[in-house]
């Protein structure tokens, strides 16, 4: 018996040190997400297979960096909002984002310039509009 990994998702990707055998394990494997096994078996020992363990360690991601490319106005219903790196466009929800001021402020969210279920721009429609003075706090949590 022998096996081979591979860091992808098949057996074209780029192999993983050398094959291993029997009790040649493989030291600790650190991937870009996705690890092929290779299992190859012999004809000379008739055994059940072998065991696997793993852990993923998967960091958290950063929040990015909000801007507004354009000043609000006091009669403004619509904000778009950039980021300094791209998120999933279906992780952009409206329950995540608050804009308090004097008055509550309802909030709808919407990904907008969607590529590849990615974007960096967000647009917020704050009906009936920014109509009273005041300040501002916009909230948000993107993961």
């Amino acid at each position: 018996m022998r096996y081979e990994l591979f860091d992808g998702p098949d057996t074209n990707s780029p192999l993983i040190g050398e094959p291993f055998s029997g009790t040649n394990l493989p030291f600790p494997v650190s991937s870009n997400g996705c690890v092929t096994i290779n299992f190859i078996s012999d004809n000379n020992v008739a055994l059940e297979g072998f065991d696997l363990y793993w852990e993923a360690i998967i960091s958290p991601p950063i929040n990015p960096i909000i801007s507004l490319p354009n000043p609000p106005s006091c009669s403004t219903n619509v904000l778009l909002i950039e980021l300094d790196q791209n998120i999933h466009c279906d992780s952009v929800a409206t329950a995540l984002i608050n804009v308090g001021g004097q008055l509550n402020q309802i909030v709808n969210a919407t990904a907008i310039n969607c590529v590849n279920d990615s974007t960096n721009t967000i647009e917020l429609n704050l009906p009936p509009g920014l109509n009273e003075s005041g300040l501002s706090v916009l909230i948000s949590n993107f993961c």
